[in-house]
């Protein structure tokens, strides 16, 4: 990894020369900008975070919407019950 501030233009050429003439053999596969780098070293957390929250928010509607069910049908159960 190499950080130049600013993102200079020639960077990649200066740093591919430099390569050959340390070792001939050695290659330059791509070259990417830090914020790019950033972003995929946490695409993995986030994608997790997203996912957490979603099944979380989904719980909490289906314990919502059964909690309201069970409610109801308590009080048709004792509407059909009459008064005792």
């Amino acid at each position: 990894m190499l950080w130049e501030p600013g993102n200079p233009p020639g960077v990649e050429e200066r740093v591919r020369k430099a390569l050959a003439e340390v070792d001939p053999i050695l290659v330059l596969y791509g070259v990417d900008p830090h914020t790019k780098v950033l972003r995929g070293d946490f695409q993995q957390e986030n994608m997790i975070a997203t996912l957490t929250t979603f099944f979380g928010v989904l719980g909490l509607l289906l314990a919502a919407v059964g909690l309201r069910a069970s409610d109801v049908s308590a009080l048709s159960e004792a509407r059909h019950a009459g008064p005792s």
